[in-house]
């Protein structure tokens, strides 16, 4: 039997639509975003670190970010 533990809980401002593993340290990218329909594509990219649970957002953008699609 196995046992699942959540071992971390990220609050995205927005909905999620990509993550990936680095594929040598304990972090895990997340991307982020939505489009209005109009003018704004807003969205972050974060970074969780898997051992503090330390979060940091790599977009610093005053007018709502970037929407992030992708991520490999």
């Amino acid at each position: 039997m196995s046992v699942r533990v959540c071992r971390a809980l990220l609050g995205a401002r927005f909905p999620v639509h990509a993550m990936a593993f680095h594929p040598s340290l304990p972090v895990l990218a997340v991307g982020s975003g939505r489009y209005d329909g109009g003018y704004f594509f807003e969205g972050e990219l974060l970074l969780l670190d898997l051992e503090t649970g330390a979060i940091k957002s790599l977009i610093e953008d005053y007018y709502g970010g970037r929407q992030v699609l992708g991520l490999e």
